[in-house]
């Protein structure tokens, strides 16, 4: 499908259906197959049959909705919409698509209503201004459709002359804002067991600096008494995709001044804003002070650990990003994400990594978020070697006995993957036994 060999990608999808005829990953697949190659009433009923089996598959009404505007059944369209936002009524992409359905039908106040929903869920987003002056125009509002299309110009030139940080930020927002889920999981039996519960078979996250101190999450922790290079008697750590108050966040940032302490405190203030910074996603800010910190001293570990969380944390925002507007919307969306952080590579990551390594060599969650890299760079014999350096200075680690044995399966390893997987479930990893049963009971 993606070298746009449309036989024989049909062909492929035909057979796994003939196979498997509920299979609605093949069916949603076939769809968008069928949607690319013009042939809208084939898709609509690829979707048809995954609505059927899936009544909540979101996705699934969403791209319907757009194929049945591609064969201008606009009044099928908005009755797809509607039910969309019935139960997701902040989708901006819902409104603005649903307007446009509106628009080709005529109902041009129905229309101006949902490009105005729009701008109120997201007020910088410059071509909902732009649709509602067309539709203003239509009804010869003359004076309201030259004010939109000024206010959306101005938007757009704000936009291009924002800074990275946050016209990245913006364009995560908007994200948020059309992202539909849907379940393609077809296995129905025992599902009270945790060995039928769908998971994504995905290695677990890193780990980075606490904020402030966790009360709330389960925190890990790394004794640095005695130890060169840190700062601190204790490293506290959570997982990467542990929730963070926001507003707690703001409230430290705004309390800390380093302007009064002397050089050895004005780092570790640094590295702490940095991390703030970071938890917020506001990465140039993050960076500079990281920067900042490493140029007073060049052998801060927790400057580099910190620099390469949050390298990683953007890589993975963007590389998440990219794909998920077209496939959700169907068409591309001018989302604005850009910038001069936006290419960095994993290489950079990881130096960052080896130089915390360098610096203290039985640190066990540089050699864990290094692996986690390396497993994002497709480099599984390296991140293999770290994640086993991690078990032998950490050995009841039950994530890294998971991220093992699952960067094992990636190399079709199941003699070795299966070992770490009991392992990570005995140590309490509840996803391992859903994978175990699937790869290793055979």
């Amino acid at each position: 499908m993606e070298m746009s060999s449309y036989d024989l990608a049909l062909a492929e999808f035909d057979w796994v259906l003939d196979v498997d005829l509920l299979n609605t990953r093949a069916l949603f697949q076939r769809a968008l197959l069928r949607m690319n190659n013009k042939e809208a009433f084939s898709a609509i009923q690829d979707f048809d049959k995954i609505i059927e089996i899936s009544p909540d598959n979101v996705s699934a009404i969403f791209n319907r909705a757009i194929a049945k505007s591609q064969l201008e059944d606009y009044a099928g369209a908005i009755e797809d919409y509607d039910l969309i936002i019935q139960t997701h009524d902040d989708n901006m992409l819902a409104y603005y698509n649903r307007a446009g359905a509106k628009s080709n039908r005529g109902d041009l106040d129905g229309a101006i209503q949902d490009y105005t929903k729009v701008i109120d869920l997201c007020p910088d987003y410059a071509d909902a201004y732009y649709a509602r002056s067309m539709v203003e125009k239509k009804k010869d509002n003359n004076r309201n459709a030259e004010k939109d299309y000024l206010l959306a110009d101005s938007l757009s030139q704000a936009f291009s002359l924002m800074d990275d940080s946050l016209s990245t930020k913006n364009a995560f927002k908007l994200l948020k804002m059309v992202t539909l889920s849907g379940d393609m999981s077809d296995d129905k039996k025992e599902e009270g067991r945790i060995q039928y519960k769908h998971v994504d078979i995905l290695v677990k996250p890193y780990y980075q600096i606490a904020p402030f101190p966790q009360s709330d999450l389960k925190a890990t922790y790394y004794d640095a008494t005695g130890k060169n290079h840190y700062g601190w008697k204790l490293v506290e750590l959570i997982r990467a995709s542990d929730s963070i108050p926001t507003d707690r966040v703001q409230q430290e940032i705004d309390s800390l001044d380093i302007t009064t302490r002397d050089q050895n405190s004005g780092i570790a203030y640094l590295v702490r804003r940095a991390t703030l910074y970071t938890y917020q996603e506001n990465f140039n800010k993050a960076f500079s002070d990281f920067d900042m910190a490493i140029a007073l001293d060049t052998n801060n570990l927790p400057a580099y650990f910190g620099r390469a969380n949050a390298r990683l944390k953007l890589k993975e925002l963007i590389t998440d990003f990219e794909p998920q507007t077209t496939t959700l919307a169907g068409e591309s969306m001018n989302t604005g994400v850009a910038g001069s952080y936006s290419g960095h590579p994993y290489a950079e990551i990881i130096a960052d990594y080896n130089k915390v390594i360098e610096l203290d060599k039985n640190f066990p969650y540089a050699y864990y978020n290094s692996s986690y890299a390396l497993c994002l760079a497709g480099e599984y014999d390296e991140a293999i070697k770290n994640l086993s350096k991690t078990i032998e200075l950490k050995p009841a680690f039950a994530d890294a006995y998971f991220n093992r044995g699952i960067t094992y399966l990636y190399l079709k390893n199941t003699e070795q993957a299966c070992p770490d997987l009991s392992k990570a479930a005995e140590l309490g990893v509840v996803e391992a036994y859903n994978i175990i049963l699937r790869y290793c009971n055979r």
